[in-house]
């Protein structure tokens, strides 16, 4: 089991099953298994994203975004050429981000047409996993971790500019950054430092890190408590 999301009211919660390349489906209020989604052999499914009653996940092993339409269970899959840990919704309902950890870029996949962007980020990066958009849907938060592949460990969190598809600025955590997740008011933006111990708490207005909140060891996602169910 790698991660878990719920719908946007809270009455179901999706997980991802590496080892059996499946999502699973649990009720949220009796927590038994619903069904499961088999994405297919050798996907190793991680991250996902619950959005307007469909499921997007990132494939490791894969390479790939399954989107998974709840109602009838379809699958389709969409090739991105890099491993993929996770993804990010915009409430807009116009983008899905995807990070490919060996490529150092950022997909965006447009909603209406299909459309695959890359987004390359600066050559300090070392490898993103977590990202996550401000509610306003004008930029996103990407963790640069590195460390996996043999690769230096990083402290940089990159901001794009969604309507530009492009990085705008380069903000100093603690090491490892991993989560990242945006308060409701799109005030805040929380990153883990999974090395440092230590949550960042960076100010979305001046894009700077304002308070290092020490944590239990080795912090990891990070989520933001909706009073409406779910979480975008």
């Amino acid at each position: 089991v790698a991660h878990v999301v719920l719908d946007d009211q809270s009455k179901n919660a999706f997980v991802t099953a590496g080892a059996t390349n499946e999502v699973i489906q649990v009720d949220a209020t009796t927590y038994q298994v619903v069904r499961k989604f088999d994405l297919g052999a050798k996907h190793a499914p991680h991250g996902l994203r619950y959005a307007k009653g469909k499921l997007y996940v990132a494939n490791m092993d894969g390479k790939s975004m399954s989107v998974i339409t709840v109602a009838d269970g379809k699958v389709t899959d969409i090739p991105l050429g890099g491993i993929a840990p996770q993804v990010a919704v915009t409430r807009d309902d116009k983008f899905i981000f995807i990070s490919l950890y060996d490529t150092k870029e950022v997909i965006q996949y447009d909603l209406k047409n299909g459309q695959l962007n890359r987004i390359p980020l600066p050559a300090t990066a070392q490898g993103p996993i977590q990202l996550y958009a401000t509610p306003d849907s004008k930029l996103l938060y990407v963790a640069d971790q590195g460390e996996l592949l043999g690769r230096p460990v990083s402290k940089e969190v990159y901001v794009i500019d969604i309507p530009n598809a492009k990085v705008i600025s380069t903000i100093k955590v603690g090491k490892k950054a991993h989560g990242v997740v945006a308060s409701n008011d799109g005030k805040s933006v929380y990153v883990t430092n999974t090395i440092d111990n230590t949550v960042s708490v960076i100010d979305v207005a001046s894009q700077k890190v304002i308070h290092t909140i020490p944590v239990g060891k080795g912090p990891n996602g990070i989520s933001y408590w909706f009073e409406t169910g779910g979480m975008p």
